[in-house]
C-alpha cells in the first residue's frame, strides 16, 4: 500500500511540476511548421503548427497563443527522426551548468544573509494578519528566503517552509529551482521560462502552464480555485489528497510558475500556505 501512494505521488509531482523549455529562434528546426493537426485535451485543434521547442523527449507545437508538447513516439516517423537528432545535446549542455548553479547559491546564500532581518521587519505585520496565531509562529520567528533570478534584475521572495536542500537548473531559455522538503513536508519548483508569444500581462504565463498540467485527472476538478491579483494568477486546488498552489506571471520578459504543495498534507495546512501567500512578492 505504501509503495502504490510512494508512485502515485511520484507521479503526481512528475505530471505537475514537469514544464518545457522554450528555445530561442535562432535554434535550427525552431519555427517550422509541420503538416500535422492535433487536438489537445481541451478540444483545441492545432492545425499545421509549428515548432516552439525541440526537447529530449518530444516537441513542443505552438499554433497561435495555444501550445502543447507532443512526445516523439507519438510523431510520424520521418518527424520524428528529422528533430530527435538535434536534442541529443540536450543532456551535455544541462551537465555544464553545474559550476554555474554553486555560483547561483552562493550569490544567493550570500544575498539572503544580508537581507533576512529586513525581509522579517517588513513582513511581520502582513503574517500576522494572515494566519491564525495560535496555529503559525510569530512573525519574529518566520524566515524569509530571496531567490535571486540568474541574469535578470530582480528575484523573488517566499516564506522558507523548511525546505532541506536546493536543486537549480539553467540554461539560455530557462531556469529551475526546487526545494526539497524537510521535516514539514513542504516542496517548491519554481520556474522562469522564455515566452513562447508576445502577448502581455499573466494570462499567456497562466493559460501555458496551466494548459499542461490543469486537465490531469490526479487534480480534483471541483478543488480548483482560481483567484486573479494585480502580481500574479493563483490556482490552488487539491491532488491525490494534497494541497497545492500554483501562482503565475509574467515578469521582466520572463514567464513564472512557482508551484507550492505539501506531502502528506494534515489539518492546519491551510494557515501555513496562507501565510507563505501572504509574504510572496518579487521585484528588484
Amino acid at each position: 500500500m505504501r509503495r502504490t501512494a510512494a508512485f502515485l505521488a511520484a507521479t503526481l509531482i512528475s505530471l505537475l511540476a514537469a514544464k518545457p523549455v522554450f528555445s530561442a529562434p535562432a535554434v535550427p528546426g525552431v519555427g517550422d511548421r509541420l503538416p500535422l493537426s492535433l487536438t489537445n485535451k481541451f478540444g483545441d485543434v492545432l492545425a499545421n503548427p509549428a515548432v516552439a521547442q525541440i526537447l529530449s523527449d518530444g516537441l513542443v507545437l505552438q499554433r497561435g497563443t495555444t501550445a502543447m508538447k507532443v512526445k516523439y513516439e507519438d510523431l510520424p516517423s520521418d518527424i520524428s527522426k528529422k528533430y530527435r537528432p538535434m536534442a541529443a545535446g540536450l543532456l551535455k549542455k544541462e551537465e555544464k551548468q553545474g559550476a554555474a548553479n554553486a555560483a547561483y547559491f552562493a550569490y544567493t546564500g550570500h544575498i539572503q544573509a544580508e537581507q533576512s532581518q529586513q525581509l522579517a521587519a517588513q513582513q511581520a505585520e502582513q503574517n500576522e494578519q494572515a494566519a491564525d496565531r495560535a496555529d503559525v509562529p510569530s512573525s519574529d520567528s518566520l524566515k524569509y528566503l530571496a531567490l535571486v533570478i540568474p541574469n535578470q534584475n530582480w528575484k523573488l521572495t517566499i516564506l522558507d517552509l523548511g525546505f532541506s536542500k536546493w536543486a537549480a537548473e539553467n540554461n539560455t531559455n530557462q531556469f529551475v529551482l526546487r526545494g526539497l522538503p524537510g521535516p514539514n513536508g513542504f516542496n517548491l519548483a519554481l520556474f522562469v521560462d522564455r515566452p513562447v508569444n508576445n502577448i502581455p500581462g499573466n494570462d499567456p504565463a497562466y493559460n501555458f502552464y496551466w494548459l499542461n498540467m490543469g486537465n490531469t485527472s490526479l487534480i480534483d476538478a471541483e478543488s480548483v480555485k482560481v483567484q486573479r491579483r494585480d502580481n500574479f494568477i493563483k490556482v490552488s486546488y487539491t491532488a491525490q489528497n494534497q494541497l497545492q498552489v500554483n501562482y503565475f506571471f509574467a515578469y521582466q520578459g520572463k514567464w513564472v510558475d512557482l508551484h507550492l504543495w505539501k506531502s502528506p498534507s494534515e489539518p492546519g495546512d491551510e494557515k501555513w500556505f496562507a501565510a507563505f501567500d501572504n509574504a510572496l512578492a518579487y521585484g528588484q
